[in-house]
């Protein structure tokens, strides 16, 4: 029953609240204290664009908030990125601009953790781990899903390998100039 501070759609339908419309620009904007928008459901929201270049759901953070977060469930990742198509990449990060010229290249040595963390006994083939240690000094480590889960034969569990990079590099301020 609609009233002037809920909506309720009581059905049987399969659309609850739909617009349709050659003249509206934004289907439905709504707004809440807490949350703008809940969807409950086998998929709790779902987004999908149109057009050659249409994007499926964006997200916006304000300050230091986030544009999207995922979080799974009990064993399920934060979120799951399937490609297109074949030989498409699952997930894009848009590099920033570096301010300045970085020279040449150094060799380094990757190092690899000598001591094996306890690693996720689920996982699928391209998942990936980063892990967060405090000795011998504070930091993470990177980890890829190389073989999913093993439920028959010798033990079970999925294989992950550590992703070696090079050394680190303290982060500093630097104006941007370009």
């Amino acid at each position: 029953m609609p009233s002037s501070n809920q909506y309720t759609a009581t059905g049987p339908s399969i659309v609850g609240f739909q617009t349709d419309g050659a003249h509206i620009q934004t289907g439905a904007a709504v707004a809440g204290t807490s949350l703008g928008l809940q969807g409950t459901g086998p998929t709790g929201v779902a987004g999908q664009g149109q057009g050659n270049s249409g994007i499926g759901v964006h997200g916006v953070g304000q300050g230091t908030g986030a544009g999207v977060l995922g979080k799974g469930g009990d064993a399920g990742p934060g979120g799951k990125f399937v490609p297109g198509g074949d030989l498409s990449p699952q997930i894009h990060l848009q590099p920033n601009a570096m301010p300045q010229d970085i020279g040449t290249l150094a060799a380094v040595q990757p190092q690899q953790i000598e001591k094996l963390p306890p690693l996720p006994l689920h996982g699928t083939a391209g998942d990936f781990f980063l892990g967060k240690f405090g000795t011998p000094a504070p930091g993470c480590a990177l980890w890829l899903c190389v073989t999913s889960e093993i439920t028959s034969g010798e033990g079970s569990g999925a294989e992950w390998c550590q992703v070696l990079l090079g050394s680190p590099v303290r982060g500093t301020e630097v104006p941007f100039e370009g």
